[in-house]
């Protein structure tokens, strides 16, 4: 391959999906690594990562679309023109696909066929991935705000604004959506209003979405820095640096009591407990 891979992998019934900045799509073996299929994008690479659903691949391109494949054999069963480069993962419901463009807009399109549902337009890029909850859509922009919007529809429910980009996709547990921003600080709102609960300084841009494990929101900054804050009022439990200063674009993954986290210093930390 030889080139740059940006988006994370999707592995399911032992074949892994994920694109390269060598503007193709690939299916491989799990278990050995062997090709199966490719597909091939039309410039700029792939940072989406792609979502599979009932034997059918979803992701978008840096080409501006997002595409359709058959899991199976990479054939290629519908594909959406946006208006600029897509950095945005698809969410996927039973009938549509959610997905943000640098184009500004949020996506609503049909799972069958491409087809577009609606759009909601924001003010700069999406690159936030779309959480789909009790039908509601919430999605961060990259005018600093943070949207939630009604999945039939797209109409706008409410607006919440941060100092800063929101880049992060948001993680929701219990009624509450839990987002960091460029602004250095880390929001908790209710789901439901938009209603600000708490937020806490972390001193440095929030790039990355979090992890929600037990009671706690684990979550990475800008200047190298790994956060764990209690859900229920943002006190900051621990903190421990990583990377040397250079940022965690990374998101955490939780796995038995395990934190692991990669970062721009080319290492990938793992934390058992309070560091």
């Amino acid at each position: 391959m030889g080139n740059l891979l940006r988006a994370s992998p999707a592995v399911v019934d032992g074949v892994v999906y994920f694109g390269a900045d060598d503007n193709l799509f690939y299916a491989v073996r799990a278990a050995d690594g062997q090709e199966i299929w490719r597909f091939p994008l039309g410039g700029g690479g792939q940072q989406s990562s792609a979502a599979v659903k009932d034997g059918i691949v979803y992701f978008g391109a840096f080409d501006r679309h997002v595409y359709a494949l058959e899991a199976r054999s990479g054939r290629e069963l519908w594909r959406f023109a946006t208006g600029a480069g897509i950095l945005s993962s698809p969410s996927v419901t039973d009938n549509v696909v959610f997905i943000g463009s640098n184009d500004g807009n949020v996506y609503a399109l049909d799972r069958t066929t491409g087809i577009e549902k609606w759009r909601f337009a924001t003010a700069r890029g999406v690159f936030s991935s779309p959480a789909i909850d009790d039908g509601v859509v919430f999605v961060g922009s990259d005018d600093g705000s943070i949207y939630a919007l009604e999945v039939q529809s797209g109409t706008q429910l409410w607006q919440f604004s941060t100092g800063g980009r929101v880049f992060a996709s948001p993680a929701l547990a219990d009624g509450r959506f839990y987002v960091g921003s460029g602004d250095g600080f880390f929001y908790a709102l209710e789901a439901a209003t938009g209603q600000l609960l708490w937020r806490t300084s972390l001193d440095g841009g929030i790039l990355a979405s979090a992890a929600l494990a037990g009671d706690v929101a684990i979550v990475g900054t800008s200047n190298g820095r790994l956060f764990a804050l209690r859900q229920v009022d943002g006190v900051i439990m621990w903190e421990h640096p990583v990377a040397d200063g250079l940022p965690v674009w990374s998101s955490p993954t939780v796995v038995g009591g395990v934190v692991y986290v990669g970062a721009h210093d080319g290492r990938l930390y793992a934390f058992q407990g309070k560091p």
